[in-house]
């Protein structure tokens, strides 16, 4: 947590100071500073939490498989650290209610969220095929 805070101490005061030339001295719009700083923050913090914070091998392994299905997005994960952490200190009990949000973050989004596997479960992946829910018999 300290790793993160140490980030956000330099990230926020330097686009801070750079937005406010941006919109104050050179007259750029204020919304479209803002959506670069949030771009920004976006890249920057996932590159710095990636390989400084968590290192390469505690964040989630994704791979995209477009060839699977026609409607919607498949990806399938064989690292994360939520099964990590859950099964190094006991809180199995805990880990199928952090999986079972990824359907209502879907639901949500006006998507549904099919899925026949989980690292929660003992799978060897978690599968993800997401698909609008207007597309009725997705294929």
């Amino acid at each position: 947590m300290l790793k993160v805070a140490c980030f956000y101490a330099v990230f926020t005061p330097l686009t801070t100071i750079f937005g406010n030339y941006l919109v104050e001295t050179l007259g750029w719009n204020d919304n479209l500073v803002t959506i670069m700083n949030m771009a920004c923050n976006l890249v920057t913090e996932y590159l710095y939490d990636r390989y400084f914070v968590f290192g390469k091998d505690k964040t989630w392994d994704f791979n995209f498989d477009d060839s699977k299905h026609k409607d919607g997005n498949y990806y399938y994960f064989t690292r994360c650290p939520l099964n990590d952490f859950a099964r190094k200190y006991g809180f199995l009990e805990v880990l199928p209610v952090c999986c079972d949000i990824d359907y209502i973050t879907t639901e949500y989004s006006h998507g549904i969220l099919h899925r026949d596997y989980t690292l929660a479960s003992g799978g060897n992946i978690c599968d993800y095929w997401i698909v609008p829910d207007q597309i009725k018999n997705p294929m």
